[in-house]
């Protein structure tokens, strides 16, 4: 797909010197005496509206300023290999942390660009969560001036009053390859739904059906109910058996509604609840508004086909800026799996937020999000909300590529049970929202997938029931019922349906769909088309005809449900006649440089008769090579792959794929391979600041910092058994156990994961140990792929409680799997959690005496009560210490059991009590003490728990706790290359890994003038390593004191904080002070460190910083800080 060709601003500054050139006779030089560039073609102001005058000065306008991805080009190609079904990178999706790390503006964009609008007098209130958007206020002075545009106060047609800019705004061409776009230039609402009943239908009622209407519909006021959805579009074998459970959909919307509506319309139909949770964006809707029935109508119409899917609600005010806003903020929360929006801009005539905003949808395709948009109400006229009936073009964002744009059908069934008889394209005449919205694009460019000659991107991709004139959706609002429609209702439909198939998935292993527009045209033009769609051949929207195959009326048409969910699922290749499975055991694995590792690749046949299979590996590192023993195999059958690491291997963790490759098909499995550290003991060393500059006579300081070598993320396999039946818990409470709460027990959190089965998408059961520390199992970390984060406060599973993301993981570093033991592991969150003030946190058993059988403690999790029932709250049981010998004797667990005291036996053989799936990683305590982490037992839940037995690994866990030391063995210290006079002393001269030295370095008055590379070595018993330090040394009498402007600074509060200042000039060391710091954060006198953390503020801090010479002599500098 192409990024914008037409609306988009160019990256470089260069070509913008055009328009740059155009603007500049409007613009006084005095006040603009550096090139511009700008960031669009026209102001804000609509065709047709009325200039009442300039707006005032003092008045205040909020804008957001919206920055351009880091390696745009890398990232659209990421996201078009992970939605391409022959792309090895299908469906592997990154994590809302790997975006930012990868893709989001970088900090030092956001830092130039808030100086930006400070300097033009703004005041930076938000910066989002992805770091994309940027949020202001100011006057409309300031804002004219910042942006080098005039504001005027208009009026429409429709004597509605707003303000918008006159001309297209600009920034300075330094900022040109920084800013994406700038919006809030305007408060007129832009986001228009896509319908539902237009103002003054006289259509369905509760009181009154159209005697015309087909035989079919069967809801009040003469909607479709759940239940003939699900058999018009034959997806009764699928909700049969999946409804939505573990799967999100969030909503777009600019309006609010009552939660009453949505209980009786659930209780109606007998559906279970659905508590749709409401995330206000800037200060969201009080109260529902005019619009009112469109947000009602997208929770009940996703609940019409996934009763069970949970549904975010996004409730923004009608503005740009805001419009900007939310889908960062989607985007950034990362907390959805489908996406549904049926409100649209115009391409022409709301052209303001589009920019900004694909780059938001751009990164949630990244993370696996199924982005779905009603195609519009106004057939091909995309602007007819706005009174423009004649332009053809389509509506956004259904034109982006990235959305399956859905358009609207006329549904008709043959009885009161649904089924389906026919459709035609959705046209209830007239020139108002009441067709199906289809046509062209005019900015996004024809993607490579999508057929036709036009060059660019047409809409909609599918269809589905629209017309409310002959039965849409039986809507329940403020004490009614209607029938309500347009392609308002068609999207979340589709969106529920999603749910259903992304939950398929899940339940076989497999990925949630994402931007499946690429798989849904290799489908549709597959010979599978006519079993997997109605294709839609009758009807218009009063420009486009329906016709045979793809047409751009109803794109491709409506899902026959039960049929297209597999092919979706699948990537839409149909398996071959003679096929086969592939996989890898383990499917993570761990080599040392110099040594071999072994994995056992095995074959299955899934249809027809078994084939000849040829065995390779890609993906490998540098370093180490791959041999299959025996290199092909019949399916069915197995082979050894044997890795070998030279002793040159780079540490680090490789995504290796195993390919299977026969006559007729070809399968690949993944296989995580990590090459480890060069062994117990080795270390990192680096030094901050890495240079100094002093006059002779003075002394320099800095930081020596040491780090353990890290362990490189690995990931196990997927499935835990291995010969028998025995698994480590995964999912969501205990066998045989009380219900209990999380006031109870404060210290228990949920560990949840994208693409989890269980309710709340719930994995595994955990215990805090601090604020922002979490004990637990390493499996649970290392299993399944997708993104985890934990949840607090929340007894039961559906609720809502404290999203906490994960920092960091330190794991066992023997551990290979829960087979081998060491499933120990230790989470920082990225966040301290609001536990309540007196909580007593467990701690770390390290008295053997507390494994000794028949010792009771405490079993406690969200798992489940059995092996085939399910628990949504904390549960607790009492159970006792077993003797090492029960558990090596039971016949299901002997075989994995380990009695090198990796493991602790507990429970009773009968399993009437105990622990089970999904209180994976909770602690077994004895009092206060954590005696085990939960690891493994049988998957019926019929005998002993299996822990990982917590005194074994005390001291490695405790090492890894805050205040904790890593045993690495001490590091001793030293530096070289000094110049003559001058010497090195360290403060402490040793540390152990982890630990940090201060540096300082004295130089005489005979120091001769230069620059000198000094480095900074680190050894111990193992390892040795050193980094380089250079310093300057000027000679001369002492210069003034000068403090170095460390430049505007911008913090999330909560977060860990560490800013060097520095100073040159006077004699010898500088003695550090500041005023006006953000609360929680300080400046050590002695180093010019600010460090801390900073206390939740949303506001500016001016700061001022001083550093004082030994002569007595000192500089200033001043700054701001702005706390988010």
């Amino acid at each position: 797909m192409s990024r914008l060709p037409i609306v988009a601003r160019t990256a470089a500054a260069a070509a913008c010197l055009a328009t740059v050139a155009a603007l500049a006779a409007a613009v006084p030089a005095a006040a603009e005496p550096h090139p511009r560039a700008s960031l669009g073609s026209s102001g804000s102001a609509p065709a047709g509206a009325h200039r009442l005058g300039t707006t005032a000065d003092d008045r205040t306008i909020d804008v957001a300023l919206s920055l351009t991805p880091h390696d745009e080009a890398g990232l659209d190609a990421f996201v078009a290999s992970v939605s391409n079904p022959a792309s090895p990178y299908y469906r592997h999706y990154l994590t809302s942390a790997q975006y930012n790390e990868r893709y989001a503006p970088r900090a030092a964009d956001v830092a130039e660009a808030s100086a930006f609008l400070k300097s033009n007098g703004l005041r930076v209130t938000r910066v989002s969560g992805n770091r994309q958007v940027i949020d202001a206020t100011g006057t409309a002075e300031q804002v004219r001036a910042a942006f080098g545009t005039s504001i005027g106060d208009y009026t429409d047609p429709a004597g509605e009053h707003f303000y918008a800019s006159d001309k297209a705004p600009t920034v300075p061409s330094a900022l040109a390859s920084t800013v994406r776009a700038v919006t809030g230039l305007t408060d007129r609402p832009v986001a228009h739904r896509a319908g539902g009943r237009p103002a003054g239908h006289s259509g369905r009622t509760l009181t009154g059906r159209p005697g015309s209407g087909p035989a079919g519909p069967a809801g009040p006021a003469g909607g479709y109910t759940p239940a003939q959805f699900r058999t018009a579009y034959s997806m009764k074998n699928l909700s049969a058996s999946y409804n939505g459970s573990g799967q999100t959909v969030g909503l777009i919307e600019f309006d609010a509604f009552k939660q009453s509506d949505i209980d009786a319309w659930t209780k109606y139909f007998g559906q279970p609840s659905v508590n749709a949770r409401v995330v206000p964006v800037n200060g969201g809707v009080r109260t529902p508004g005019s619009d009112q029935l469109e947000v009602t109508l997208d929770v009940e119409s996703v609940a019409a086909t996934a009763p069970n899917a949970a549904q975010i609600v996004y409730e923004a005010p009608n503005s740009d800026n805001a419009w900007v806003d939310e889908m960062a903020k989607i985007a950034g929360d990362n907390q959805i799996t489908i996406l549904s929006g049926s409100w649209l801009n115009g391409e022409k005539c709301e052209s303001a937020p589009i920019q900004a905003s694909h780059d938001s949808y751009t990164q949630m395709v990244a993370q696996g999000v199924t982005l779905l948009s009603a195609s519009g109400d106004w057939g091909a006229t995309g602007c007819g909300y706005q009174g423009d009936n004649s332009t053809v073009q389509a509506d956004y964002p259904p034109s982006d590529p990235l959305f399956t744009g859905v358009g609207g059908t006329q549904l008709r069934t043959s009885d009161s049970a649904g089924t389906y008889q026919s459709e035609s394209c959705w046209n209830q005449g007239g020139s108002g929202n009441t067709r199906s919205g289809g046509g062209y694009s005019q900015i996004f460019a024809r993607p490579d997938w999508q057929p036709g000659t036009n060059k660019y991107r047409s809409v909609p991709d599918v269809a589905l029931d629209a017309d409310y004139g002959a039965g849409a959706v039986s809507v329940y609002m403020n004490g009614g019922w209607q029938d309500v429609g347009g392609t308002s209702a068609s999207a979340p439909l589709w969106a529920g349906y999603i749910a259903m198939v992304n939950q398929k998935a899940g339940a076989a292993g497999k990925g949630n769909l994402g931007a499946m527009n690429p798989t849904i045209y290799a489908v549709a033009q597959s010979s599978r088309y006519g079993s997997t769609f109605h294709d839609v051949t009758t009807g218009n929207n009063g420009t486009y005809n329906a016709g045979t195959g793809y047409d751009l009326c109803t794109g491709w048409g409506s899902m026959q449900g039960d049929n297209l969910a597999d092919p979706l699922i699948d990537g839409a290749t149909p398996p071959a006649a003679d096929d086969f499975s592939i996989s890898a055991d383990p499917r993570s694995v761990s080599v040392a440089p110099g040594k071999s590792v072994t994995v056992t690749v095995s074959t299955k046949v899934v249809k027809g008769s078994a084939q000849n299979v040829a065995l390779s590996a890609s993906g490998l590192p540098a370093g180490v090579t791959a041999s299959f023993d025996p290199a092909s195999v019949t399916a069915g059958g197995s082979s050894t792959l044997t890795l070998t690491a030279a002793p040159s291997a780079s540490p680090g963790q490789s995504d290796v794929t195993v390919t299977g490759k026969s006559g007729d098909a070809t399968h690949s499995a993944p296989l995580s391979l990590t090459v480890n550290g060069s062994g117990q003991g080795d270390f990192s060393i680096s030094v901050s600041p890495d240079s100094a500059t002093v006059t002779a006579g003075q002394s320099a300081t800095a930081t020596v910092n040491t780090t353990a070598a890290p362990q490189a993320v690995r990931r196990p396999a997927a499935t835990a058994t291995r010969g028998a039946t025995a698994a480590r818990g995964i999912g969501p409470a205990v066998v045989g156990g009380s219900p209990t709460t999380v006031d109870a027990y404060p210290f228990m959190i949920s560990l949840r994961r994208n693409g989890s089965s269980f309710p709340g998408q719930q994995s595994c059961s955990m215990a805090l140990v601090g604020p922002h520390t979490v004990v637990g199992a390493a499996h649970c970390w290392l299993e399944n792929s997708g993104d985890k984060w934990f949840v607090y406060g929340a007894t039961n599973l559906n609720d809502t409680g404290f999203r906490a993301d994960i920092k960091s993981v330190w794991t066992d570093p023997d551990y290979h799997g829960w087979q081998t033991g060491h499933d120990v592991a230790v989470f920082t969150l990225a966040q301290d959690v609001p536990v309540p003030s007196g909580i007593v946190y467990p701690t770390i058993a390290t008295n053997t005496s507390v494994d000794t059988p028949g010792t009771m403690g405490k079993g406690i999790g969200w798992g489940k009560t059995g092996a085939n029932t399910y628990s949504d709250v904390l549960r607790t049981v009492d159970l006792p210490v077993a003797a090492d010998s029960a558990c090596a004797q039971q016949p299901v667990l002997s075989s994995n059991w380990k009695s090198d005291g990796s493991m602790l036996c507990t429970g009773y053989a009968d399993g009437h009590a105990g622990v089970c799936v999904g209180d994976s990683g909770s602690p077994f305590l004895e009092g206060n003490q954590i005696v085990g982490f939960f690891s493994w037992m049988s998957n019926n839940c019929d005998t002993y728990g299996v822990y990982a037995r917590v005194t074994t690994y005390a001291d490695e866990i405790k090492a890894h706790l805050p205040g904790g030391t890593a045993p690495s063995g001490e590091i001793a210290l030293s530096a070289s290359g000094l110049p003559s006079g001058a010497t090195a002393s360290f403060d402490p001269s040793s540390v152990n890994a982890g630990g940090k030295s201060t540096l300082t370095i004295a130089t005489s008055a005979s120091t001769p003038a230069g620059t000198y590379k000094v480095t900074v070595g680190g050894k111990n018993a193992t390892a040795g390593h050193d980094t380089a330090f250079t310093l300057t040394v000027q000679g001369g009498a002492s210069t003034p004191v000068t403090v170095q402007d460390p430049g505007f600074q911008f913090t999330q509060h909560g977060t860990p904080v560490s800013l060097r200042l520095r100073a040159s000039g006077g004699s010898g060391t500088y003695t550090w002070s500041a005023t006006g710091l953000p609360p929680g954060l300080s400046v050590d006198s002695r180093t010019g460190v600010v460090s801390g953390t900073a206390a939740q503020a949303s506001r500016t801090f001016d700061v001022t910083v001083t550093a004082t010479d030994s002569g007595g002599r000192s500089g200033k500098a001043g700054f701001s800080w702005f706390v988010y």
